[in-house]
């Protein structure tokens, strides 16, 4: 995670407290056997730039990573677009970027899928892990799993199959 991921509704009502963003997170990340990393920004005020630049820089380092999934720049949020657009910046030597759609609001820009991945065997366990983010999925009222099961169809009917994720390729060098 870029930001802790809580957030205040206008009115500073707590709509995610830092502590239930941090263990839902967390609890996503042990249902997938990886590592949680947050960089500690606020939500909302995450900017393209070195700041963001270096921590990413610093995981690529360790990590030395041959395929990165990174938020697709055009997405209607705001933190999610710079992401997407620093780890462009930063993943110039990386053989293998794919950018993925992870809001369901409208965008100025299309997303345009066209590299696909079956997920008919994974999308119930997709669906459960997203549900791990209990506070986002009850502040969505179900709407959140209806988008993703729709989402799903329709790249998948894009794809040729049941159920797909689509992704926009930056860069795929086999």
């Amino acid at each position: 995670m870029a930001t802790t991921s809580d957030y205040a509704a206008p009115d500073g009502r707590v709509i995610r407290a830092p502590d239930v963003a941090r263990r839902e997170g967390e609890a996503a990340c042990a249902a997938l056997g990886a590592e949680l990393f947050e960089g500690g920004r606020p939500t909302f005020e995450v900017e393209f730039g070195e700041a963001l630049h270096r921590p990413l820089l610093t995981a690529i380092e360790r990590f030395r990573p041959t395929v990165v999934l990174t938020h697709w720049p055009g997405d209607a949020h705001h933190d999610h677009r710079a992401v997407g657009l620093a780890t462009i910046h930063c993943c110039r030597r990386i053989p293998r970027v794919l950018l993925y759609r992870s809001n369901w609001d409208p965008a100025y820009e299309r997303f345009d899928p066209r590299f696909f991945v079956d997920i008919a065997e994974t999308l119930e366990a997709k669906v459960e892990v997203v549900k791990l983010h209990a506070s986002e999925f009850a502040r969505t009222e179900g709407r959140w799993e209806e988008a993703m099961r729709a989402r799903a169809r329709d790249t998948g009917a894009q794809a040729g199959c049941d159920h797909a994720e689509g992704f926009q390729v930056l860069r795929w060098l086999a």
